[in-house]
């Protein structure tokens, strides 16, 4: 599993309703309690790119582990054809490299 770094990570599922729910992960452990449609949701603070870490999940007797999960950039990527297709030869490149605010300080090298 892949997470997200610097920003919150949500946890959540589903159960019988009104149970507690206990989740740890990295040194941290957050508590709920499922609703009266026995959906429960956790939110832990933001983590810096690191691991692998593990996870477990605990109601009663119930247990789910996690393991191999790191924390650090997710990118979602799609498509054959346009895998390839370079921002710089995009419509309005010039603007759209200006304005992005998550490129490379030296973006222009690479290019």
């Amino acid at each position: 599993m892949a997470i997200q770094r610097n920003q919150d990570i949500n946890v959540w599922g589903s159960n019988k309703k009104f149970k507690k729910i206990t989740v740890l992960f990295n040194h941290k452990t957050s508590q709920t309690e499922t609703n009266s449609e026995g959906i429960w949701k956790v939110t832990m603070s933001k983590m810096k790119a690191e691991g692998p870490f593990e996870m477990n999940i605990i109601s009663g007797k119930q247990s789910i582990h996690i393991n191999n999960i790191l924390i650090g950039d997710v990118w979602i990527c799609s498509g054959q054809s346009n895998m390839e297709f370079m921002v710089k030869d995009s419509d309005n490149a010039t603007e759209e490299i200006a304005i992005a605010n998550d490129l490379h300080s030296n973006y222009q090298q690479l290019f």
